[in-house]
């Protein structure tokens, strides 16, 4: 744990946590990936909470704050209606298979409203950054050769961890058809074998099919966009890409739940999303949301509304939401 997480956690078991509450007048928006029951290896399942210590957070939400909707929050941002400080709206990135299997039962329960932001073309797939965080932490490869990069990796108990991180930082800053081609390439070296056998430990993994996603909406959930294929809308894509993974994910999701509203952009912080990005995105959608760690403000673009991301321990939640957003 970093030594910013040490101290929030300590903060947060502290009556400290509620020092910046007094000050909150807006909502919060927080958002989670996959929710599971319990990990095979957690640094390939990063994105997973596991389900004990989300329904911590949840129980505590409850005690001391009030869930609404993304759309009871969209009317009443526009309207720049009066928020009590204590609005949190719950939203869930990518698409995650257990969104309906575990998360959606467990809120229904408790009436609690959801989002779920969906990659479309990674429907009953994986999204990029599974494919590189699995092949490598496998320890199935003891090398990786990847030509689009003109690279070769030894790949060690010294070297994976580095490794990973720049090849992650390399399909989270290149263009669509550079990500494609590293991912294929890393693919064909790991084998269809090899990737059947790894993706049975990894359910937790899969996105929804489209079947799942119409159930979803029908338990009351909203589907919103979260591109075509969890597509980073940076300054290095091009533009005719942009639109396509704006648009063409928006009409899937409307032929299947006849509409799609909001849109979430995929490691939308502000290196992550341009300024054409913005503009498309305002085009498309009544409202967009950013990976910003903030609390809403009256002043957050209609594009690039704040959200926070939920840390998974609890206490460090706590100090999220009252001092660090």
């Amino acid at each position: 744990m970093s030594y910013k997480k040490t101290i929030a956690s300590f903060v947060g078991k502290t009556p400290l946590w509620r020092l910046g509450e007094p000050f909150r007048n807006m909502p919060r928006i927080l958002f989670y990936h996959g929710v599971t029951q319990g990990y095979y290896d957690a640094k390939v399942q990063a994105n997973q909470i596991l389900l004990k210590d989300f329904k911590e957070q949840i129980e505590f939400l409850k005690r001391h704050y009030v869930f609404i909707s993304i759309d009871e929050f969209y009317e009443r941002f526009i309207l720049k209606d009066k928020f009590c400080g204590k609005e949190i709206i719950l939203t869930f990135d990518d698409g995650y298979k257990n969104n309906l299997t575990i998360v959606a039962p467990y809120l229904q329960s408790l009436g609690i409203p959801f989002i779920v932001f969906v990659s479309t073309g990674c429907i009953e797939d994986f999204v990029p950054t599974y494919y590189i965080r699995s092949a490598l932490l496998s320890k199935k490869l003891s090398k990786i050769d990847v030509t689009t990069i003109k690279k070769q990796f030894s790949i060690t108990e010294e070297t994976i961890i580095p490794i990973l991180e720049e090849l992650i930082t390399l399909i989270k800053t290149s263009d669509d058809i550079v990500v494609q081609n590293v991912i294929a390439e890393i693919e064909m070296q790991l084998g269809a074998t090899n990737r059947e056998e790894i993706n049975s430990h990894f359910e937790s993994e899969r996105i929804l099919s489209w079947r799942d996603v119409v159930e979803l909406n029908n338990l009351g959930a909203i589907i919103g966009s979260h591109s075509v294929n969890h597509s980073i809308l940076h300054k290095n894509q091009q533009i005719e890409t942009i639109d396509y993974q704006l648009k063409e994910s928006k009409r899937q999701i409307i032929d299947h739940v006849g509409k799609c509203r909001y849109f979430a952009f995929p490691n939308g912080d502000r290196f992550s999303v341009c300024a054409d990005s913005l503009k498309l995105s305002k085009d498309y959608y009544d409202m967009s949301f950013a990976v910003n760690g903030k609390s809403v403000g009256f002043q957050d673009p209609v594009c690039y509304v704040s959200r926070i991301g939920a840390a998974f321990e609890l206490s460090i939640l706590k100090t999220q939401l009252s001092l660090l957003s």
